[in-house]
């Protein structure tokens, strides 16, 4: 059965599949939400809470947060050959969410009060802190990889940022209608973000520039 309590989403529109990491497990389903196949905890690796999963489509490989044991784990798409990614110990801690910029290949962790970004073996770490205080609980991270730039759900705000912690901005609360706000998304085609609202089971939009924010 999939998790009872989905923490993080990623989809893979080509392979027409939607992954999802939660309480009980790592696995994917069709886009129907239909054959859905469990990954369990990627041979062990992963604790009983994943907090966040992004996909490397044009390599077939997943990464999964586990906010548990602060860590970081890389799977095949069809959670095979499960490996840990070396990133060097102390450098991860309060995992919250991830996000993969396919372009240069790299990972960014989005811890509670820091931002981490590093190659997907680990190598290369670069602690961007809180993005000049901006970023003290943050619960989720997006990319816009043709932008450059990061958005990131940062206590009842979205940040904005360039992917080396740049150019930091806030959008604010969407017109008010944030609401513990935990994960965000980017549509790219239409520049729209996405933001989920634990407080009162709802999904807020905006432009790529926080304007126009309204529920959906």
């Amino acid at each position: 059965a999939a998790p009872q309590s989905v923490e993080g989403v990623a989809l893979d529109p080509g392979g027409g599949k939607i992954y999802v990491v939660g309480a009980g497990g790592i696995g994917r389903m069709n886009l129907d939400g239909r054959g859905y196949e469990s990954f369990g905890s990627l041979s062990g690796l992963v604790s009983g809470t994943p907090v966040g999963v992004a996909l490397d489509v044009a390599n077939s490989q997943m990464y999964v947060a586990d906010g548990g044991r602060s860590l970081v784990v890389r799977a095949n798409l069809d959670g095979s050959a499960a490996a840990m990614v070396a990133v060097p110990a102390g450098q991860l801690s309060n995992v919250r969410d991830i996000a993969f910029d396919p372009i240069d290949r790299r990972l960014l962790v989005a811890c509670a009060n820091r931002i981490v970004t590093f190659g997907v073996d680990g190598s290369n770490v670069q602690d961007l802190g809180d993005l000049g205080g901006l970023v003290r609980v943050a619960t989720g991270i997006t990319l816009d990889p043709v932008g450059r730039r990061m958005y990131l759900v940062a206590g009842d705000q979205v940040v904005w940022a360039n992917l080396d912690g740049t150019d930091v901005r806030s959008l604010g609360n969407f017109n008010g209608t944030l609401n513990q706000p935990k994960r965000i998304a980017w549509d790219g085609r239409e520049g729209v973000l996405y933001v989920t609202n634990y407080g009162d089971q709802s999904v807020s939009r905006a432009r790529w520039d926080g304007g126009d924010g309204r529920k959906v």
